[in-house]
């Protein structure tokens, strides 16, 4: 039987944090910032805001998905 629980995966980017600063050069975090449509690195607010749409009451039907949250980094790097 349905126990109605929803299930995706939230897939985040490069988030602009301490840690990532620590482990990317300048010009990485630059890069990634500069490959996004919004010309914006992430920060973890963003990540959270995903969780909370998914957990939210508002959510009654995503499930099953693998949700990308880059700002676009990801369907926009040139090649």
């Amino acid at each position: 039987a349905a126990k109605g629980i929803l299930v995706n995966g939230i897939l985040p980017g490069i988030v602009d944090t301490p840690m990532a600063r620590g482990l990317l050069k300048p010009e990485q975090m630059d890069a990634v910032q500069h490959g996004t449509p919004t010309n914006k690195l992430l920060v973890p607010s963003d990540i959270g805001n995903a969780a909370f749409l998914l957990a939210s009451e508002l959510n009654t039907a995503i499930s099953g998905q693998s949700i990308l949250v880059d700002n676009g980094w990801s369907i926009a790097r040139k090649i």
